[in-house]
C-alpha cells in the first residue's frame, strides 16, 4: 500500500504544475490575445541555385492546447517546404526555434522583441543552411503588413553592418 500511495503522490507531483498551468490557460490566458499571435509576413537573403534571392513567407503564430505560442510556416513559392515550431522570450528577444514539417532541417530566428502598439515590424537573425545545406546566418525581417521585394530590400539593408575585423555580421536598430 505504502508503494502505491508513494506512485500516487509521484505521478500528482509531477502533474500538478501541467494542470495548474492548464487551469490559467482556460481561465486566463486562452481568451487573452498575445501580441504576437496571427500573421506576419517575412523576408530575408539566401542562395538558391548559386544566386542572391530574397525569400517571402508568411508565419502564423497561435496558442496550443496549453497555451503555448506556437508557429507554422508557408511559402507561396515552395509550397511544399513547411515549418512548425515555438516560440520563446530570452532576455529582450524572441525566440523562433523550427522544424521542418516533411523534411529534416532545424533552424532559429532570433528577433528584437518589440514594445507592443508601437513597431509592427520585427528583426532579427537567422540561424541555419541555405539551400545548398550550408551554415548560414542572416538578417530576416518579419512585418504585420506585406511589402513588395522593392520595400523589404533597403528595411533589411538598414538594420546589418559587416565587421570585417571580428569578421562578423550585426544587427543594427
Amino acid at each position: 500500500m505504502d508503494i502505491l500511495q508513494a506512485l500516487g503522490g509521484a505521478v500528482i507531483g509531477f502533474s500538478l504544475p501541467y494542470i495548474v498551468r492548464f487551469g490559467k490557460y482556460v481561465a486566463y490566458d486562452r481568451w487573452r490575445e498575445h501580441r504576437l499571435e496571427g500573421i506576419w509576413h517575412t523576408y530575408h537573403y539566401t542562395e538558391d541555385n548559386e544566386q542572391t534571392v530574397l525569400r517571402y513567407e508568411e508565419w502564423t503564430v497561435s496558442k496550443n492546447v496549453l497555451g503555448t505560442l506556437v508557429v507554422k510556416t508557408s511559402d507561396p513559392q515552395r509550397p511544399k517546404l513547411k515549418y512548425k515550431g515555438k516560440l520563446t522570450s530570452d532576455g529582450g528577444y524572441v525566440l523562433f526555434e523550427f522544424r521542418g514539417t516533411n523534411h529534416n532541417e532545424r533552424f532559429q530566428v532570433r528577433f528584437w522583441e518589440t514594445v507592443p502598439g508601437v513597431e509592427q515590424i520585427l528583426y532579427g537573425f537567422f540561424l541555419g543552411v541555405d539551400f545548398g545545406n550550408r551554415p548560414l546566418s542572416t538578417i530576416w525581417m518579419a512585418a504585420r503588413s506585406k511589402k513588395t521585394d522593392d520595400e523589404a530590400r533597403p528595411l533589411l539593408q538598414k538594420h546589418a553592418s559587416y565587421l570585417p575585423e571580428q569578421i562578423a555580421l550585426r544587427m543594427t536598430r
